[in-house]
């Protein structure tokens, strides 16, 4: 723990109601009155010493519904501020998720693109494939037929 070298205002208070309240005792005890007049004294002592006390309850109430009504205060701003925030988040993975579907969406359209483009040239080769074939199996056949009735 953190050492306090110096005297705050709570703590002169406090000594300076108990040293009053001391030194209005032992001047009460020591000074050559009468018993009842020592009572009444007694009496009156007390009951400044109740009020200050009264008082300074009042004000430590007041104290601690003020930093009761600033906690919530700073708990409601806080509450806030998160939800808010955790909207923003929300709201930007959503717009990520939307990107991302988008994107998706493009890619699989011009791949399908891209297959039907292989598919027409695939289709056009293998006519023009078959065609040549076609012509060399008849070259061949006519070169089959010339070699036979020869």
């Amino acid at each position: 723990m953190s050492e306090n070298k110096g005297m705050n205002g709570k703590d002169l208070f406090i000594g300076a109601v108990i040293g009053g309240v001391i030194g209005a005792t032992a001047a009460l005890l020591l000074a050559p009155k009468s018993g009842r007049e020592t009572r009444e004294d007694l009496s009156r002592s007390l009951e400044t010493a109740k009020g200050v006390m009264l008082e300074k309850t009042d004000q430590l109430n007041q104290r601690a519904h003020d930093v009761k009504d600033t906690a919530t205060d700073k708990w409601i701003e806080i509450r806030d501020t998160a939800s808010s925030t955790v909207k923003e988040v929300a709201s930007t993975v959503e717009d990520w998720k939307d990107t991302a579907n988008r994107k998706w969406s493009e890619v699989r359209d011009q791949a399908g693109d891209r297959v039907e483009e292989a598919a027409v040239i695939t289709s056009d080769k293998v006519e023009e494939v078959a065609s040549k074939t076609s012509e060399k199996v008849e070259e061949l056949g006519e070169e089959v037929s010339d070699q036979l009735k020869s």
